[in-house]
């Protein structure tokens, strides 16, 4: 087994847990994966979409599957970002709307990350990863207004022994808003990418991990595995996009003299 870094590594785990998730029980990935209750052979569907996420994932960490295996995530991850747009659009101005779109767009961008840095489908060129990038701030500016405009639903999510909820519910807003507008502009985006991922693996092991330590309902464990493995893949998105920049500078070249 290789991986290109501690981005591939997560994303391919958080890609097995949704299909695990998926396969266990018999259903998509909740609002990530909107497929209506009466949607043809829904079930069937449902594992088919399992069986595609758990085997992306593992031919992540098998060298030669490995092009093969971020490409086939990518068109899935595709197919979910396509599925959201009919349910979205008529809610254009809805903020909460857009949250599991840009989710979606950013663990695209995870897969087209890994897939470029593995050169699959001649996916290596600078231009792809700096669309990708641009793409991927888009989807955190989403993150950060949704953290400005839901201030108090974040807040409540912010673990209880941890002061200031509020407050840091717009710090991290503005976290994710400068590291958007730093992947976009291509100002420092080494440094945002790799502070953007971060804080998204902070949010996983401060706030997705207990929740689901803490053995919740059976009518919410769906959930909070589901929410743990998007937070998981998030995170693994932002560390690859962080380690596809590692030739660029962390901050500004001093001037030479």
């Amino acid at each position: 087994m290789r991986t290109n870094g501690l981005g591939h590594a997560i994303f391919a785990l958080s890609m097995m847990g949704l299909g695990l998730l998926s396969l266990l029980f018999h259903d998509f990935a909740l609002q990530w994966q909107p497929v209506p209750a009466g949607f043809p052979a829904r079930e069937t569907l449902a594992y088919v979409s399992g069986a595609v996420l758990l085997a992306g994932g593992l031919g992540l960490f098998v060298r030669r599957l490995q092009p093969w295996a971020a490409l086939l995530l990518a068109v899935e991850l595709l197919v979910w970002v396509l599925a959201q747009l009919p349910q979205v659009m008529p809610a254009a101005a809805n903020v909460a709307a857009w949250l599991p779109v840009a989710e979606d767009v950013a663990l695209l961008c995870g897969a087209l990350s890994v897939a470029s840095q593995l050169d699959a489908a001649n996916l290596g060129r600078p231009a792809v990863a700096r669309g990708v990038r641009v793409v991927f701030g888009l989807a955190c500016l989403v993150f950060g207004v949704s953290h400005f405009v839901y201030a108090g639903f974040t807040a409540q999510m912010i673990p209880a022994w941890l002061p200031f909820h509020v407050p840091l519910a717009y710090l991290t807003g503005a976290g994710h808003a400068a590291a958007g507008l730093a992947l976009i502009f291509d100002v420092l985006p080494r440094l945002a990418a790799a502070c953007e991922a971060a804080m998204m693996s902070l949010f996983v092991l401060l706030v997705h991990v207990p929740m689901v330590a803490a053995h919740p309902p059976a009518a919410q464990m769906q959930l909070d595995w589901t929410m743990l493995c998007v937070a998981a893949g998030l995170s693994g998105a932002a560390w690859s996009l962080a380690r596809g920049l590692s030739d660029r500078p962390w901050g500004v070249k001093a001037r030479a003299e």
